[in-house]
């Protein structure tokens, strides 16, 4: 039977730049700041088979957001509230 190797850290883009970000549920954890682990470990502990590629989305979103894209989303969120 053939191992299949998968790597620890993934590269996506974020704000027209290339990043390096973990893979995994500990390599997450570790590199968020000290005072958003626990609401991580809560998402994950609440995860199930279906979402937990939701939650790992969302962590890693986090850490690659810089000031200007969090500005971006909140204005977002607030849109949505008031289209109802």
């Amino acid at each position: 039977m053939e191992e299949i190797v998968m790597a620890d850290t993934l590269r996506t883009f974020s704000g027209g730049r290339e990043v390096e970000v973990p893979a995994t549920l500990p390599g997450i954890r570790e590199a968020l700041p000290e005072e958003r682990r626990d609401d991580f470990d809560q998402a994950v502990a609440e995860a199930t088979v279906h979402t937990i590629h939701a939650v790992m989305r969302h962590w890693i979103l986090e850490l690659v957001e810089d000031d200007e894209e969090r500005a971006i989303v909140a204005r977002l969120r607030g849109r949505e509230g008031r289209a109802a």
